[in-house]
């Protein structure tokens, strides 16, 4: 294709469209599993990191960071055991690893997102008895 063309239909934006990009994924696989390889390592490294800082610090030893090793204990079996599947899938059509590992990583990815939600509702009410606890309560007004 000539190049005053392509920069024709990138400056008119035709070149990235929804379809243009599903149909590079497919036709370049190395880059869809580039792009899982990343997301794996920085989720081990990650998830490790917050484990074994809430473990060797006694301070950070609280219920809340429990919460967040919990957390992080199931995003690495999510990275661990559905992340291998899902860029397999993204790669290929043909499902290799069993009958078993389909069924554990769609339980994994269930309770991952379970375990998200969970996390979520403990913030909300952290938050809202920190904004309540700042503020005194208001005693009645007696006159002097």
């Amino acid at each position: 294709m000539n190049s005053s063309v392509e920069h024709l239909n990138v400056a008119r934006g035709d070149l990235f469209t929804e379809e243009k990009i599903i149909e590079l994924f497919e036709q370049n696989h190395f880059v869809v599993i580039g792009l899982y390889a990343a997301v794996f390592v920085t989720a081990l490294f990650a998830n490790l990191l917050v484990i074994v800082t809430v473990f060797k610090d006694k301070f950070m030893q609280n219920v809340t960071n429990y919460f967040l090793v919990n957390l992080s204990v199931a995003d690495l079996l999510v990275a661990l055991i559905c992340m291998p599947n899902a860029a397999w899938r993204a790669y290929t059509d043909i499902y290799r690893f069993g009958l078993f590992t389909c069924k554990i990583s769609a339980y994994l990815q269930f309770r991952q997102n379970e375990a998200q939600t969970q996390l979520q509702k403990e913030k909300g009410s952290y938050y809202a008895a920190v904004i309540r606890a700042g503020k005194p309560e208001r005693p009645d007004k007696k006159p002097h």
